[in-house]
């Protein structure tokens, strides 16, 4: 499984308190393979909990840049498969706590007064049941805001 984030950036001279946040919080996302896979991927989808660092790794964080409606975080999981040892909810439950996850980071790294829209999505090689009980090959979180509480 590969996971990528995709975390805003702004301008550094301009907002030079909040671009060191963003910088922070992309970093904390490339390196939470360990915390990721013990706290959310590996309790919930079979097999993960035993993946090594190839099987299993985040990739260092893209940027997307700065709109008018705010910041904005894109999570993917990509690679992952379904097995006969996989229950096909199991992806749609790791989605989830996953997002909580996530949720914790920006709080924990984002300047209190910001917000951040997250975004997460599996890609599955099969149908799985979403969070709403649709099968999709691609089961993904409504995008919420995030408030920063740093």
């Amino acid at each position: 499984m590969k996971v990528k984030a995709t975390v805003a950036t702004v301008d550094s001279i301009k907002f030079p308190k909040l671009a060191q946040a963003l910088d922070d919080l992309a970093a904390v996302f490339t390196n939470l393979r360990d915390e990721a896979q013990a706290k959310v991927l590996g309790p919930n989808i079979t097999g993960v909990d035993k993946m090594g660092p190839a099987e299993l790794f985040f990739q260092t964080s893209d940027r997307m840049g700065l709109t008018e409606s705010g910041l904005g975080c894109d999570i993917q999981v990509s690679r992952a498969s379904t097995s006969i040892h996989r229950a096909p909810a199991s992806f749609s439950d790791a989605l989830i706590a996953f997002e909580e996850l996530c949720k914790e980071k920006i709080r924990e790294h984002l300047p209190r007064g910001e917000r951040m829209q997250l975004l997460m999505s599996f890609a599955v090689d099969a149908e799985v049941p979403d969070s709403k009980g649709n099968f999709t090959t691609l089961p993904e979180t409504d995008a919420n805001w995030v408030d920063g509480e740093a």
